[in-house]
């Protein structure tokens, strides 16, 4: 699951089964721990194509480790949606006009799970090919 950090909330949109695309709800109140990771006073879930996060292009621990930097798993398949997918997260920041944002992905039910990294990023990076979001590592990342 992937929740993001603004200073204004982004537009509320609803997963569409028919025209599956990158979606924005509030944090339910059985996620709210997860606000005690962001530094913005707004934490929203955003969701891919697939109506969760799993469609953002990601890994995940193993056995409580991160992989290996050149670990990438996906087909071309699963490629091409992902940065898709990211891409729709780009442009939905970018509309935002915040300058910086956070972002953290962690399982459900995982709310309280402390990360295990911070990184900073410029919004451009999760549309490289090559770019994965790491479960449970806290992104900064610069909008414009």
């Amino acid at each position: 699951m992937l929740f993001v950090g603004t200073d204004v909330p982004l537009p509320l949109k609803e997963w569409d089964k028919e025209a599956p695309d990158v979606w924005v709800r509030s944090v339910g109140e059985n996620e709210a721990a997860i606000r005690a990771h962001f530094t913005k006073p707004v934490v929203q879930y955003v969701g891919a194509s697939s109506s969760c996060g799993c469609d953002f292009p990601h890994w995940l621990l193993f056995n409580g480790k991160a992989p290996a930097d050149e670990f990438d798993e996906r087909d071309e398949d699963q490629k091409k949606n992902n940065y898709k997918n990211a891409s729709g997260l780009a442009k939905l920041l970018r509309e935002s006009g915040e300058r910086a944002v956070e972002f953290y992905g962690v399982w459900a039910g995982k709310w309280a799970m402390p990360p295990i990294g911070v990184k900073d990023i410029a919004l451009e990076e999760i549309v490289s090919p090559s770019f994965l979001l790491g479960e449970q590592v806290f992104y900064r990342v610069r909008v414009s």
